[in-house]
């Protein structure tokens, strides 16, 4: 799966290194890796948090249409397929 907004919370952290290598066949997302295909230390991933996975497809004021026409849960289970994971809202 590709998240729209690039989430590095998808990359354990293990003694300070990424200790990741890839899903189930392999695959790694392009942002979080270098220009020579070296996955990107911890802080480097952090910077990246919520590059857009296709800009010239969806652009950031798409993206953010989206998100409020979704709504917290549609759009995380649509566009980063992940749960969402913010807090919870009380009316109390």
């Amino acid at each position: 799966m590709i998240p729209m907004e690039f989430d590095p919370a998808r990359y354990p952290v293990k003694d300070g290194v990424v200790a990741y290598e890839g899903n189930e066949i392999g695959w790694i997302d392009p942002r979080a890796l270098d220009d020579d295909g070296v996955l990107l230390s911890p802080y480097e991933l952090e910077q990246r948090e919520g590059v857009l996975a296709w800009p010239e497809r969806f652009p950031p004021e798409v993206v953010e249409t989206l998100k409020i026409e979704l709504g917290p849960y549609g759009f995380a289970g649509q566009y980063q397929q992940s749960r969402f994971l913010g807090r919870a809202q009380s009316s109390i």
